[in-house]
């Protein structure tokens, strides 16, 4: 609420990415396992820093999650919502 009364401006890459908090929140874990099925399997794990792989993790986890908001979510919420 601040950034509307303090004029306070936010990148838009920082609104998206808290609009599809809950998305997040909800699958992080989910893509993240995936990501690391994947590392383990290609044996990334032993190749890179750690590091790296918790870089990699993250980015799995916030595309998933992003992706998750934008194709299921925001679909969802549009379809379900009150009439007017």
């Amino acid at each position: 609420m601040r950034e509307r009364t303090a004029g306070l401006t936010v990148p838009r890459p920082l609104v998206r990415l808290g609009g599809a908090s809950y998305s997040l929140y909800l699958f992080q874990f989910v893509f993240m396992g995936l990501a690391w099925k994947f590392w383990l399997a290609t044996g990334l794990d032993a190749a890179l820093p750690v590091a790296v792989t918790f870089v990699a993790l993250t980015a799995a986890a916030i595309t998933g999650g992003m992706a998750m908001a934008t194709c299921v979510e925001r679909p969802l919420m549009r379809r379900l919502a009150p009439r007017r």
